[in-house]
């Protein structure tokens, strides 16, 4: 996993772990990344990604604990889809190249900018009992209205 650091509407820089990329179509680019505690409770106070309260469907936002880590899903606004293929070909290993670059030399990039992704999921691992763990595991977390619409 590799850092992307995205910048937020206060310019502060904030630090994700990115876990995966998938482009559907060329038409639809979601990332999910992995976020500590205190930065994923950043996230929902700021209401960054499009993060709104009133967004959260079931929210669970209280059932968090601080000792895992966080994982939310991203969704590239399609304007900024459109704006980023005169830029790139939308190929996964590309853009992820292209977000980092960004990220490392142009921190005020639109593209690694929290106002133009959208929060889709969030989800954190839940810890199971020792007799429990060896079946798998489970992650609870929720979903916002954003990925309703997609």
């Amino acid at each position: 996993m590799k850092i992307l650091k995205w910048t937020d509407e206060f310019g502060r820089r904030l630090h994700s772990e990115v876990i995966h990329i998938k482009i559907k179509d060329k038409k639809d680019i979601r990332l999910m990344i992995q976020v500590d505690y205190s930065t994923y409770l950043y996230i929902y106070k700021n209401e960054l990604f499009h993060l709104y309260h009133e967004a959260i469907i079931n929210p669970s936002k209280d059932e968090f604990v601080q000792d895992q880590p966080i994982e939310i899903e991203l969704k590239l606004s399609q304007e900024h889809i459109e704006l980023l293929s005169l830029a790139i070909s939308i190929e996964e290993d590309e853009v992820l190249s292209y977000l980092y670059e960004k990220a490392a030399h142009q921190p005020e990039n639109v593209f690694i900018h929290t106002d133009f992704w959208y929060v889709m999921k969030v989800k954190q691992r839940v810890k199971l009992p020792k007799e429990l763990e060896e079946l798998g595991s489970v992650k609870m977390g929720f979903i916002t209205k954003w990925n309703n619409l997609a």
